[in-house]
């Protein structure tokens, strides 16, 4: 009698110590719940809690048959597991939507008709489901709940639960069901998760590898097909009427450099690398040169950034000097000359500062001539003979006797035309 009492007041310490230790260790569960929170206080600037979460193991067919038509799908990726789910309810995705859209969340309004989720809203929640994983992941203590997580992200967005359930194939699921709050209390939403089982680390070999053989696989097949593929070497524009009257033996002009430059493409013409034509051996041959991966992105990325800076100093400046120009335009009708010309850089023009003498005639209105700009006196004109004095008014408007002319040479005689038959 004494020893199952001191079993079971052993077991029951043992019982207690294994509960506080679980409740101080971060579960999968626990790490959804925090990470959910600090997204979207970080990435959304919203308040969001988990005010319930259960966890389950349960078919797809369980919790894809209570899937309401409102209801948002996600198919999730992995790299090796296999896919899995996500399902929001229409509150929750109303919720995330607004937020990103106009940066505010309204209350459900009573009797406000639901619509179906579109492919806009799959856009909008699947960062924010690859931030709470991409988070949540390395967060728990054991190995198993870590690769629970790991490598989870967004995949598609599904329509219909029929393609979902085709979707998933494997036969139990860990089930998350997180009931989240939003903006303290104007809405309640539901996150579902349908996480796919953890493969083991250590594969089972088969009856092939247990016996020492060698598996048979299709690479000896693979590697002995033929893939044609074509050699570019430019791409010429002509016109038709010329393509036309293209015959055997008639040369075409290349551009330089055509053979350090060619293109490897495939029978549908779609170009898979690059190529140097030359020769080995006395035979033609093309050196290809595969794409690096990572390199071409960096490089539009650093181009895109140099033009975009380019872009913005030339606006900056643009703005500066027509803010410039509109403040001395606004001093000057206010009639201050002194602002227009120091409010506008105005080159300087050449010979500016001579001094011009004042034009003026009152009988047009124009303002008298200013004093000391008079014009020098002209030269007196030339007397012509038989014409009185220049200062003479009497003679001013007669010309006097001119003398004769003399008298013309005798013209000679024209020669005799011959006689005009008439017709």
């Amino acid at each position: 009698m004494s020893d199952k009492t001191a079993n079971s007041a052993l077991r029951r310490k043992a019982q207690v110590g294994q509960q506080q230790f679980e409740a101080r260790a971060m579960t999968a569960a626990r790490a959804l719940r925090v990470t959910l929170s600090k997204v979207a206080e970080d990435d959304l600037e919203l308040a969001m809690a988990a005010i319930g979460l259960t966890e389950a193991r349960c078919a797809a067919e369980d919790v894809l048959d209570q899937v309401g038509d409102t209801t948002l799908m996600l198919l999730l990726d992995t790299p090796d597991r296999g896919p899995g789910a996500a399902l929001l309810d229409s509150a929750l995705v109303g919720a995330l939507v607004q937020q990103q859209t106009m940066g505010r969340v309204s209350e459900v309004a009573e009797n406000a008709p639901e619509r179906a989720p579109t492919k806009t809203d799959a856009a909008l929640v699947g960062p924010v489901l690859d931030a709470i994983f991409q988070r949540a992941g390395p967060l728990p203590d054991t190995e198993a709940q870590v690769q629970l997580l790991t490598g989870l992200r967004f995949g598609a967005h599904l329509p219909s639960v029929r393609l979902m359930k085709m979707a998933l194939e494997a036969q139990q699921y860990t089930h998350f069901r997180i009931t989240i709050d939003v903006d303290a209390g104007k809405r309640q939403g539901f996150l579902d998760l349908l996480l796919p089982p953890v493969q083991s680390s250590a594969p089972k070999k088969t009856s092939a590898e247990e016996a020492g053989e060698t598996p048979a696989t299709l690479e000896p097949l693979v590697m002995s097909l033929n893939a044609q593929l074509q050699v570019a070497l430019c791409r010429l524009r002509m016109p038709l009427s010329e393509l036309a009257s293209l015959s055997p033996g008639d040369m075409l002009k290349l551009p330089e450099g055509v053979l350090e430059n060619s293109e490897i493409l495939t029978n549908a013409g779609r170009k898979v690398a690059a190529g140097k034509l030359g020769q080995v051996g006395g035979r033609r041959a093309v050196r290809m040169t595969l794409p690096q991966q990572g390199e071409r992105p960096n490089e539009r990325r650093a181009a895109d950034g140099a033009a975009r800076k380019v872009e913005m100093t030339d606006l900056y400046a643009a703005v500066e000097a027509e803010a410039r120009a509109d403040a001395a335009m606004a001093a000057a009708e206010a009639g201050d000359a002194g602002a227009l010309d120091g409010g506008l850089d105005l080159p300087d023009i050449p010979g500016a500062d001579l001094d011009l003498p004042g034009l003026g005639d009152p009988e047009l209105g124009m303002p008298p001539t200013i004093e000391g700009s008079d014009l020098p006196d002209l030269p007196a004109l030339p007397v012509l003979p038989g014409v009185g004095d220049a200062g003479d008014a009497g003679a001013a408007g007669s010309l006097g006797d001119l003398p004769d002319l003399p008298d013309l040479p005798d013209l000679p005689d024209l020669p005799s035309l011959p006689d005009i038959k008439q017709a």
